[in-house]
């Protein structure tokens, strides 16, 4: 089972981590309202990025953790990139552009900065709305007031599919936020990973 850096809201430790959650939880809201329609680079992941790489100290601890669980993904990414670069490097020269593979590189410091931290997982959920919602507001703008043949001139069709293909797993997984659960009156059975590991 892959790792899911937190499932809930609770926000364990010092002052300085309980900020880094709130921080973390602002910052996965933020991604997931603009993947469709905002800026092709995220200052949300470059905060993200910077943020795991200032606490790269403390993080350290839990690698070993977090690759156990997370291994295939993390090696699979990895292999995926280094594949683009090397691609990209002799298709091109020394002009071709790396920065998009080398930017799916920094997913795994924040992986394991977001294991360590957490995030409260309601944020990736409302970002996911809002950024759905604006989505299809900005489409339909563009084909009902602007003539438009198909939406997607202000759209990163990539980043929507990928929100697409997320959503597919989470159903697939059985994957629902705690806050249904307990409007049901359902325990969660993954409380376990709860908060980031300390």
């Amino acid at each position: 089972m892959p790792f899911i850096p937190c499932l809930t809201a609770s926000t364990p430790g010092n002052p300085v981590e309980r900020a880094l959650h709130t921080v973390n939880s602002a910052l996965v809201f933020w991604f997931f309202a603009f993947l469709i329609t905002g800026p092709k680079n995220s200052h949300a992941t470059t905060a993200l990025l910077a943020l795991s790489l200032v606490t790269l100290p403390a993080t350290l601890r839990i690698w070993p953790r977090v690759w156990a669980r997370s291994a295939p993904w993390l090696i699979g990414l990895s292999v995926y990139c280094v594949y683009q670069i090397a691609y990209r490097l002799i298709d091109g020269g020394l002009e071709a552009r790396i920065d998009p593979p080398v930017r799916y590189l920094g997913a795994i410091p924040i992986l394991f900065y977001l294991a360590r931290y957490g995030f409260n997982i309601n944020a990736l959920w409302a970002g996911m709305v809002v950024g759905s919602l604006i989505g299809g507001v900005a489409g339909a703008q563009e084909v009902w007031l602007e003539g438009a043949q198909r939406a997607g001139a202000g759209h990163h069709p990539i980043a929507y599919g990928s929100v697409l293909a997320l959503l597919s797993i989470v159903k697939r997984e059985d994957f629902v936020p705690a806050a249904y659960r307990d409007l049901a009156g359902e325990p969660d059975p993954r409380a376990h990973l709860a908060g980031g590991d300390q």
